[in-house]
């Protein structure tokens, strides 16, 4: 791109440079996103797929049908959408979903995210006086490498810090009103610009720049993700500590200016945080401090190696490299901008120290007012900040942080090396600016020139102790690479590969090498630097920095949803829809992601079951209910507790259809293969003792042995009916007095179960099955004391493979309580026959919905389209207690309508165990559940009313004829006495 200075443009008054610069800027996202997403592979990584998207979606509807996307009536059996924070349900961005295709809505989302960051980042580099090569360029590192690369699954959180620049941007014009927003770039152009105060009277300049800030940081926190938030806070806050320091006493009106602007932000994006932090307290967050708040910590030694060779733990398996090995993901750790920002950072370091030193020494002998130099020591201190809260629980700091409101609460401290990331963009541009045609003024004021003045054969390059300090990190790379052909285990276990071994690194050794030939050849151009000439710098140079872009984007992921997951419906949606009825839940059982593929997603795996609006008593997102997280256990991705499928837990949550892979209840062994016991020994089908090392390994998770008491028969599942020529029925060695027969049954089609007493020899009770009949179900009873049962082993006909009974479900789904409903997609469905469906009567003053229900009253549930309310119809000849199958969450009101005219009523909507209750008198009533929490309502009034504030003060800003500034007062509290109102008749 040829970025030379130009005239600036004729109308605009920005010079072509610029306008090359912030139009490629602006035209490579879309070069990036849109093509694929027109080739039908829209790119949907990681959690973008199975989250981000389907809460937008979601979020979308409830926009276009005309209501406000609070509730989320279709994960965790109902949630908070809007203060559940992934959604962003109102983020502009969000907003598109609810005009556009689910899919061309999200490409624009991906494209706004590197146009955001790109330009604020060249905007406020421009400002800095960088030239706009190295501004591009530095822009170019920020957007498409580290944080912002590997965080792209997570796109509430890019979204959010996309729009740091602009927090900076906007903070530095209310500091130096006195800068150019894009300076002049011809050569002999000092970088330094004059100190000129910001006065305490705002001007019309002061209130554009301050409705910018106010506008960054409200987009921020509506983006949804709070380390966004955060982060931006932090990096401002000590951007104004550095601009304190230069301007003196100088800072209070800009100090003002910026909190105030920020103050009217925050105001401007209450309707996110208020219900947001209101939910947070009653989340899981909410319940657990330390624990959470040091999840994610980074060893230091990690973060070095990780800057220095940012996938030596491997990537995402693009080119056939192997994928990420360590302890974590791969997002998470995606950090660094390249190594010519490492040396950047190195060679600017003694600039940076320069005003240290020169505040050391006599007042007369100084050189020049702070502000006329470059400012490097606040990138520098913006690094260190961004490092050491991202050391988390290694530091002894994590104890203090946790107890900062906000920060505190929020987990995974690697994602605070965007400050470290934004810090060495930063220096990258500074470097930049000086080696690629700019003069720079070192010492003296702006405008004069001393013998001082690094010219460009000089600048951080220019001696050779200078130049030798830039290669600090380049060794350091090699070195690396030299340890990952040399001491590869050593190097694994130091680096946190969860099984060390050298295979991994060997199959590495392509980057390995790519990387270290890469730090050899700039460390030559460094050592060389004043010997090559300046054609030749410049361009090698941009050829590096254009290499460190390239590594990241090799090793991005992009990938793409797998296919028929985003489908609105599908075969095997339909299958499952038929099982849970319309209203039932459903759960995906596979904690191991064995086999997770098409099937799975094809059904709908939370939270793609928003695009089917299949209901689930699972969901994945940052944060859910605290109580319904202890009881269910389904934070976790297709998770679930399964201690509690053989009680009622999940009846009353409508639980209709678990889906589970066939590996968690059987493995397949060949015929005649010993059979593994929960001991750890062997035995063969006739109950002989067999070397354990000849038998198969048991499955992940196996669940035996099983006690089977007199009485009470105990069932083994099969994934689907399958055709059985015999049962073995293996007793647990050693027991005392093995019984001399038990009771072995086969389910037939019907459901029945046909018993046989078979005797039981060395241990071993085998039933041979009539004709080879199909069954999805053996059941053992005992006769008159209880048995201990190692393993039942299930032989197919001819020379099929036999199975062995055994995994993480067997022993928990028992007979009749749940069957074998259906197999979709190689898939087992079971079907829960105790599930009390979405809203049922139980006795006045119930404690439990498990309580017996009562039968005089009838029941009639209308849904809600999407908004999560319904309308109950109850029938009961005496008072009684409606109960509905959505998780409690405060919010809810329940209007009841008599049938037949008569005098409405609200009714408090009270907890009953994790779900929903409300006294019903007798008679006939119309029940209508409505979700409006006070929290959102106070948002809203206050984003109001801050949005008033704002458009009056741009509007009388750019001279508006409406007398808005006059009315501004009274408006402002007229919106707070509006808010305050809310607070106490919004419903509890």
């Amino acid at each position: 791109m040829h970025l030379r200075p130009r005239a600036a443009h004729a109308s605009s008054g920005v010079s072509r440079p610029d306008l090359l610069a912030l139009g490629a800027l602006a035209l490579l996202p879309v070069l990036v996103y849109v093509p694929t997403a027109l080739a039908g592979h829209a790119l949907l990584p990681g959690d973008d797929l199975t989250q981000n998207y389907p809460l937008r979606v979601l979020a979308g509807e409830l926009l276009r049908a005309g209501h406000l996307p609070g509730w989320d009536p279709y994960i965790w059996s109902g949630t908070p959408l809007l203060a559940g924070w992934n959604a962003g349900a109102l983020f502009p961005g969000t907003v598109l979903f609810a005009f556009l295709p689910g899919l061309v809505a999200w490409t624009a989302n991906l494209v706004a995210v590197g146009v955001v960051s790109g330009t604020g980042l060249y905007l406020f580099l421009r400002r800095l006086s960088c030239g706009p090569l190295a501004a591009f360029l530095a822009a170019l590192v920020f957007t498409y490498t580290g944080f912002m690369s590997g965080q792209i699954v997570h796109v509430g959180l890019v979204q959010g810090t996309s729009l740091m620049p602009w927090v900076l941007l906007a903070a530095d014009a209310l500091a130096f009103p006195g800068r150019p927003l894009l300076p002049g770039a011809g050569r002999g152009t000092a970088t330094g610009a004059p100190v000129v105060p910001s006065p305490w009277t705002p001007t019309g300049r002061d209130v554009r720049w301050g409705a910018l800030l106010a506008l960054a940081t409200a987009l921020t926190v509506l983006a949804g993700d709070p380390r966004a938030v955060s982060s931006s806070a932090i990096a401002v806050g000590i951007y104004v500590v550095s601009c304190s320091w230069r301007l003196g006493r100088s800072l209070g009106p800009a100090l003002a200016k910026t909190v105030a602007s920020g103050a009217v932000g925050i105001a401007l994006g209450a309707v996110q945080w208020l219900p947001g932090l209101a939910f947070l307290h009653a989340s899981q967050r909410g319940q657990s401090a330390f624990s959470l708040f040091q999840g994610g910590s980074l060893a230091l030694t990690e973060i070095g190696a990780l800057l220095a060779l940012p996938f030596a733990l491997g990537g995402n398996g693009n080119f056939g490299l192997p994928v990420y090995s360590g302890d974590y993901n791969l997002p998470e750790v995606t950090i660094g901008v390249g190594l010519v920002a490492l040396v950047a950072a190195f060679a600017l370091l003694p600039d940076a120290l320069a005003p240290l030193r020169a505040r050391l020494r006599p007042r007369h002998a100084r050189p020049g007012p702070p502000g006329a130099r470059r400012a490097l020591g606040v990138w520098y201190a913006t690094g260190a900040v961004g490092t050491v809260l991202a050391l988390g629980s290694y530091t002894p700091l994590a104890h203090a942080l946790v107890l900062v409101p906000l920060f505190g609460g929020e987990r995974l401290q690697n994602r605070n090396v965007v400050l470290l990331d934004l810090a060495l963009v930063v220096l990258l541009a500074f470097f930049l600016d000086d080696l690629l045609g700019r003069r720079l003024a070192a010492r003296g004021p702006v405008g004069r020139t001393r013998a001082g003045t690094r010219a460009i054969h000089g600048g951080p390059l220019g001696t050779t102790p200078r130049r030798l300090l830039a290669v600090v990190p380049l060794v350091a790379t090699g070195t690396l690479v030299l340890l990952a052909f040399v001491a590869p285990v050593a190097l694994e276990d130091a680096i946190g590969v969860v099984v060390p071994g050298p295979g991994m690194l060997r199959a590495l050794s392509p980057y390995f090498v790519a990387s270290g030939v890469t730090a050899a050849a700039l460390a030559g151009l460094v050592l060389a630097w004043r010997r090559l000439g300046q054609r030749a710098r410049r361009s090698l140079l941009v050829v590096f920095v254009l290499a460190d872009v390239a590594t990241y984007v090799a090793n991005a992921s992009y990938a793409s949803a797998p296919p028929g997951s985003l489908a609105p419906d599908g075969p095997g949606t339909e299958a499952l829809r038929a099982v849970t009825g319309p209203s039932g839940r459903f759960a995906i059982y596979n904690p191991f992601y064995g086999g997770t593929g098409t099937a799975v997603f094809s059904l709908g795996v939370t939270d793609l079951n928003l695009l089917r609006h299949l209901p689930s008593v699972q969901g994945y997102g940052s944060i859910v209910q605290g109580a319904y997280q202890d009881a269910t256990g389904t934070h976790a991705f297709e998770t679930l507790d399964t201690t509690g499928l053989s009680g009622p837990l999940y009846d009353s949550l409508d639980l209709a259809a678990l889906v589970t892979l066939p590996s968690y209840l059987e493995q397949p062994i060949a015929p005649g293969s010993p059979v593994p016991l929960p001991d750890g020994r062997a035995v063969r089908v006739d109950g002989t003792p067999a070397p354990a090392r000849s038998a198969p390994a048991r499955p992940l998770g196996a669940s035996g042995p099983w006690a089977v008491r007199p009485g009470t028969p105990a069932t083994w599942f099969l994934p689907s009916p399958t055709a059985l020529s015999s049962v073995h029925v293996v007793l647990e060695p050693g027991s005392a007095r093995p019984p001399a027969a038990i009771e072995v049954g086969v389910a037939e089609s019907t459901g029945r179960v046909r018993w046989r007493s078979v005797p039981v020899v060395h241990g071993v009770a085998a039933l041979a099955t009539r004709r080879a009949a199909a069954t999805a179900r053996v059941e053992v009873r005992a006769r008159a004391s209880a048995v201990t049962v190692g393993a039942v082993v299930a032989a197919q006909p001819a020379r099929r493979p036999s199975l062995v009974l055994d995994g993480e479900l067997q022993g928990l789904l028992a007979s009749p309580h749940w069957r074998w409903a259906a197999t979709i997609d190689g898939l087992a469905v079971f079907a829960n026959t105790r599930a009390r469906g979405a809203a049922w009567l139980e006795a006045p003053g119930a404690r439990s919905p498990d309580a017996p229900v009562v039968r005089s009253g009838t029941t009639l549930v209308t849904p809600g389209p999407t908004t999560g309310s319904e309308i109950v119809r109850v029938t009961s000849a005496r008072a009684a207690t409606l109960v509905r199958s959505t998780t409690f969450a405060r919010g809810w009101t329940a209007h009841l309508t008599p049938v037949g005219g008569g005098r409405s009523r609200v009714e408090t909507v009270t907890r009953l165990g994790l779900v929903e209750a409300v006294p019903v008198p007798a008679g006939r009533w119309v029940v209508t559940w409505r979700y409006a929490p006070e929290s959102t309502w106070v948002g809203l009034l206050v984003s109001a009313a801050a949005a008033l504030v704002l458009l009056a003060g741009v509007a009388g800003a750019v001279g508006r004829p409406f007398g808005l500034p006059a009315w501004v007062a009274p408006v402002s509290a007229t919106a707070v006495g509006l808010a305050s109102g809310a607070a106490r008749l919004a419903p509890s």
